[in-house]
């Protein structure tokens, strides 16, 4: 929905609603935030209209500058200027299209051919240490490797998520 509204230039590249359009859709809702109309309650079972707000604009601003700046810091850490390829599993990955994931920035530039994504990886992971006893001894091996990394305390972070919250990356 975001990237949508940013590449219709509803919203800024700071998330903010365009004062500059004239379209019905963009009105103050009942609080006074900003809001887009996604459908009309005529168009609705609800008897509501479905709007998505300028809180909700921020929360994917937030989400995404939390996620990019994580594989920025991560990336730091292992000397990794750009992205060759990218695994997203679980249902995060499953519904959210590769283009708009990237016109907002959601993850550092990456191909989009080289974006796979594994759905429900853990789920398929424990299906396989159930049936085969390599998979699960290789799965312990890995996790044994596995280091914990509290980004919001890495050196660099806090800059990376600043940069982050604008659409696109700046």
């Amino acid at each position: 929905m975001v990237a949508q509204l940013f590449k219709a230039r509803l919203i800024n590249t700071n998330g903010a609603f365009s004062n500059k359009t004239n379209t019905p859709r963009i009105r103050k809702g009942k609080t006074g935030v900003a809001e887009y109309v996604v459908a009309w309650k005529k168009e609705t079972s609800t008897q509501d209209d479905i709007v998505f707000t300028q809180k909700d604009v921020r929360q994917v601003q937030l989400a995404k500058a939390a996620l990019h700046g994580g594989c920025r810091v991560l990336m730091s850490r292992l000397n990794i200027d750009t992205l060759r390829g990218l695994t997203i599993a679980g249902a995060f990955g499953m519904h959210i299209d590769k283009e708009s994931a990237l016109t907002l920035g959601l993850f550092p530039q990456c191909e989009p051919g080289n974006i796979v994504m594994v759905g429900n990886a853990a789920g398929h992971g424990a299906y396989l240490a159930l049936v085969d006893r390599s998979k699960r001894d290789e799965a312990d091996r890995v996790a044994r490797m596995v280091t914990h990394i509290e980004l919001a305390m890495e050196e660099g972070f806090q800059g990376e998520f600043m940069k982050a919250l604008a659409i696109p990356i700046h």
